[in-house]
C-alpha cells in the first residue's frame, strides 16, 4: 500500500517510550545496519527493568512494539489506552496533537 497506515509511527513511539525510560534505544551500542538485522530477527524489544514501571506502561509499549504491523495497534487506539488515559483525559491530548499539527513548522496531521 502505498498510503501510510501510521503503524511505522507507532513502532516509533514504542521506540521512544523505552528510551525514555531506559536512557538508550535498543541496541544502541550495535551499528546500525547490524541493528537493524537484530531487530528483525530478534524478538520485539521490551523494558529491561519491568519490576520499575507499571503494568500499565508495560502494555502500552506492548500494544506499540508489536513486529507484525497488523497485530499493532492504532494511534486511534492507543489515545483511549488506560495509560495516557492516566496522564491527562482524550480529549487534552486530541488539543495538543491538534495545535501541534496546525503549527506552522508542522507539515503533517496527527
Amino acid at each position: 500500500s502505498t498510503q501510510s497506515t501510521g503503524k511505522a509511527d507507532v513502532w516509533s513511539l514504542g521506540i521512544l517510550g523505552l528510551e525514555l525510560a531506559e536512557g538508550d534505544p535498543p541496541y544502541v551500542r550495535v551499528p546500525p545496519v547490524k541493528a537493524m538485522l537484530a531487530i528483525l530477527r530478534h524478538p520485539a524489544p521490551k523494558l529491561q527493568h519491568r519490576n520499575h514501571w507499571s503494568v500499565t506502561f508495560a502494555e502500552f509499549l506492548g500494544a506499540c512494539l508489536q513486529k507484525e504491523p497488523a497485530h499493532r495497534s492504532t494511534s486511534t487506539a492507543l489515545l483511549v489506552h488506560p495509560f495516557l488515559s492516566m496522564a491527562c483525559g482524550r480529549h487534552k491530548l486530541e488539543k495538543v496533537l491538534q495545535q501541534k499539527s496546525s503549527s506552522p513548522r508542522s507539515s503533517r496531521k496527527v
